[in-house]
């Protein structure tokens, strides 16, 4: 669950493509260069020709969000936010074939704040979008930063909290509100991480609710050492993040890490968290690592369970996990095809 922002020379090649003549999908897959990665993909959808209907000369391409949404009402469904220079669209795909649903333009309201709230909506910035008949309602009003940001849910149709995190101070910012986002309770931010973790710099990742609905999970990236390193934390009270400063290491019931991660990308999923390794001399790996292993003090890096080759680079972007650990999405840009895949776990 997490924005990834296209850097300049991937967008510079992104953009490119959609006027660039691409490989056809059947020379592509009868060709020899076939990935194998692609033997777990389960649909697809055409993200070239979507970008290139929202793109204009005033409103270039600045980032794509991919998430699979499991809203509380029983409804899931994959999310694809656009965000230009003066419009920002949400496209609303069914979860099965990736065929689009709806079409929603807002762009003073949309946001990378993207999840399912505890009222049983899906939450985009400062709307509530009912996800059977997709009209949207104000949702959050207070905290909403424009970047990154999650959702923390203590129970079904209990409060919840905005999650943000402030680079300049290291905090993990938690807004609290009520189940609907019409009652806002007030912010908590004080962070710290106590010895032996190291205090800075560091930045939150991703952010989950556990599988019961009623914890909090954390995922951290390290920056200060000669390597970047990944911590994840877990909470089994949401409601015990709420307490000015929260260390999120010494004082989570549990802890995994640190392990190794390259340029900022790692995922939660409910079977370990997942870390992008870029090959020094061979291939890019994903790999998963087991929850609760690893000891930064004894300096034990946790435990690797499994893991997948695949090249990262300009041609083809990992984009999100989803936080069941059921799929992860991908973008090629050789096909112009956005793919929901199977984990290889699964």
């Amino acid at each position: 669950m997490v924005r990834r922002p296209l850097p300049r020379r991937a967008a510079a090649a992104a953009l490119a493509l959609f006027c660039a003549g691409l490989l056809s999908t059947c020379d592509f897959l009868a060709s020899d260069i076939f990935p194998s990665w692609l033997s777990y993909a389960e649909a697809r959808f055409d993200l070239e020709t979507a970008v290139a209907d929202f793109v204009t000369a005033s409103n270039p391409l600045n980032g794509i969000d991919v998430e699979y949404i499991r809203t509380l009402s029983g409804e899931d469904l994959i999310v694809v936010l656009f965000i230009g220079n003066t419009n920002r669209r949400l496209l609303i795909l069914d979860p099965g074939d990736m065929e689009t649903l709806a079409t929603l333009n807002d762009a003073a309201n949309f946001t990378p704040f993207l999840g399912a709230a505890s009222d049983g909506n899906l939450a985009c910035g400062t709307r509530s979008i009912d996800p059977v008949t997709f009209a949207t309602s104000p949702g959050a009003n207070i905290g909403v930063s424009g970047s990154r940001q999650w959702v923390l849910r203590t129970g079904v149709g209990s409060d919840q909290y905005l999650i943000g995190f402030d680079n300049g101070l290291f905090n993990v910012q938690r807004h609290k509100y009520n189940f609907d986002w019409t009652n806002y309770i007030g912010l908590t931010s004080g962070t710290t991480w106590a010895a032996p973790y190291p205090l800075s710099p560091w930045i939150l990742l991703d952010c989950e609710t556990d599988t019961l609905g009623t914890g909090a999970n954390f995922l951290f990236a390290y920056n200060g050492g000669t390597d970047q390193i990944g911590f994840a934390s877990y909470f089994n009270a949401t409601a015990a993040i709420e307490a000015n400063p929260r260390d999120f290491l010494n004082a989570a019931s549990d802890r995994t890490g640190p392990f190794p991660m390259d340029e900022g990308r790692a995922w939660l999923t409910s079977g370990g968290p997942v870390a992008f390794r870029r090959g020094d001399k061979g291939t890019d790996r994903l790999i998963r690592y087991r929850f609760g292993t690893g000891d930064y003090s004894a300096g034990i890096q946790s435990e690797e369970l499994d893991s997948i080759p695949i090249d990262d680079d300009d041609e083809l972007r990992v984009l999100s996990f989803d936080a069941s650990g059921t799929w992860w999405f991908a973008y090629d840009r050789r096909t112009g095809y956005l793919y929901k895949l199977r984990t290889w776990w699964k």
